[in-house]
């Protein structure tokens, strides 16, 4: 077999300025949906806290849909929240639900897989919402 020569290869500055400039716009597009994450999440919680009368994340997450529907008409009867008249419909959708406790990985390490299903199987159902608002069409 005949030895053939590595070919080297040229790094171009077009092409390492064009990496530095999405690198800079993906840093800057990461901060915008951290910070339009945060400001969601925040919203989110106000108006669960007015709908349904819970004071944090956590007891939001706890909450199953029937009783996040359940709680929604039961306080709006009570007149403990009500939709200002030009207000759109909106309704909490979820988004996931499911078992995920924290140390579930940790556990496997130290025990095994098995081990750690049996103590998931045990933990609480979580859950996570969105708002959808019905936006009429312009």
């Amino acid at each position: 077999m005949p030895k053939t020569a590595l070919e080297t290869q040229i790094v171009t500055e077009v092409e390492l300025v064009e990496l530095a400039e999405l690198e800079t716009q993906l840093a800057e597009a990461k901060k915008l949906q951290s910070l339009c994450e945060r400001k969601t999440k925040a919203a989110r919680l106000s108006l669960a806290s007015k709908v349904l009368g819970i004071k944090t994340a956590e007891e939001f997450s706890s909450l199953n849909p029937e009783k996040v529907e359940a709680l929604m008409a039961e306080r709006a009867v009570l007149k403990f929240w009500k939709s200002e008249r030009k207000a759109p419909p909106f309704v909490f959708l979820k988004v996931w639900e499911g078992r995920n406790p924290s140390w579930r990985n940790e556990y496997i390490k130290l025990k095994s897989e098995a081990e750690a299903e049996k103590l998931t199987a045990n933990t609480p159902m979580a859950y996570s919402y969105r708002v959808d608002v019905a936006l009429a069409s312009v």
